[in-house]
């Protein structure tokens, strides 16, 4: 693979990865490189026991944060000064080999259009609290490309039960049907993702990365030149148990779901998975771990569409008011029902 260099040719200075325009851009003159091979159709593989991802000949500097304990990548001519995760400048510098995507998602939100989609995001949260628009800065944003497998998995399941009905008929006595059922189904699940990092959670993932996995790029380094890139901490195969089990739990929901008895026992349900492929990706992702009143909250930015997962602080009294307001209005309704029916 032909790198680009991050020098730019008319003036020297570092050329980093521009997400408006997709290409590498001078900091100083503004010049735009053009970043070759572009989206391509990725092949995922087939899953087996003996599945690995595989090795980047290019080497990478790997930072150890000594405050938080995460771990970040980056090409090794680009440093890193402060924690993206905590922000701590106590930083362990070391060389190492770094795994290969199979493909990158490169960014498109710039951080000025990020931080616009967290603002947007608090103003939904109605509980928030007023003041907490100051955590709405640049400076707490930090694009980072987080390392994902995609998974597709074809599936055959098997289950049986028995429902259980209640009615009371017309003397007022209680009576219970059983209803006895068994059946089966096929499906298929298609980029089924899970988190190949700590830094965030599959159920988060998933609810923030919408993404259009049918255009990724070639993996090249230029799309990492001014941007952070975490490494794997959970192994594919651990990634892929939770992944099925998470698979068989939505199975057995979706069919329970279905079904329109008052309850349902001795329920057995079993996913048998035929066929698996997966592949290792970099996904952009804004992230913005901030603290509010001493405790800790992560907020998650889609770096392609601006979609936002997370959890933000609530209001005691913004919640106490709005409560009384309720049982006045309920208590308002309630005395002119009464008043009007006397």
């Amino acid at each position: 693979m032909d790198i680009v260099k991050n020098k730019c040719k008319n003036c020297g200075g570092e050329l980093i990865y521009d997400a408006e325009s997709q290409e590498l851009k001078c900091i100083q003159c503004d010049s735009i490189v053009d970043i070759p091979e572009q989206n391509t159709t990725i092949q995922k593989k087939q899953y087996h026991k003996d599945s690995t991802i595989q090795l980047s000949e290019t080497e990478y500097t790997q930072y150890t944060c000594g405050t938080c304990g995460r771990r970040h990548i980056a090409p090794k001519n680009q440093d890193i000064v402060n924690c993206p995760t905590c922000g701590d400048s106590n930083l362990e510098k070391n060389i190492t080999v770094e795994y290969l995507p199979d493909g990158i998602i490169p960014f498109k939100l710039n951080q000025e259009k990020a931080l616009l989609c967290f603002k947007d995001w608090l103003k939904k949260r109605k509980f928030a609290p007023n003041n907490l628009k100051k955590l709405a800065k640049t400076q707490s944003l930090k694009g980072i490309y987080l390392p994902i497998y995609d998974y597709d998995f074809d599936t055959s399941t098997t289950y049986s039960g028995v429902g259980i009905n209640e009615y009371k008929d017309s003397d007022g006595k209680r009576h219970t049907s059983r209803h006895p059922f068994r059946g089966n189904r096929n499906d298929f699940f298609e980029d089924y993702v899970e988190s190949a990092n700590t830094e965030i959670n599959s159920p988060d993932l998933r609810d923030m990365a919408n993404y259009n996995y049918k255009n990724i790029y070639v993996y090249r380094p230029e799309f990492l030149y001014g941007w952070i890139g975490s490494n794997i901490n959970i192994s594919l195969h651990d990634s892929c148990v939770r992944a099925r089990n998470a698979v068989a739990n939505k199975i057995s929901s979706d069919i329970k779901n279905s079904m329109h008895y008052d309850r349902i026992e001795n329920f057995v349900c079993n996913t048998t998975f035929n066929a698996i492929k997966y592949s290792y990706l970099y996904i952009p992702v804004w992230i913005n771990h901030y603290k509010y009143k001493d405790k800790n909250y992560n907020c998650y930015i889609n770096g392609i569409t601006g979609k936002v997962s997370g959890k933000a602080p609530k209001s005691f009294w913004k919640i106490f008011f709005t409560t009384i307001a309720v049982i006045a209005v309920i208590g308002a309704i309630v005395f002119l029902a009464y008043k009007y029916s006397a």
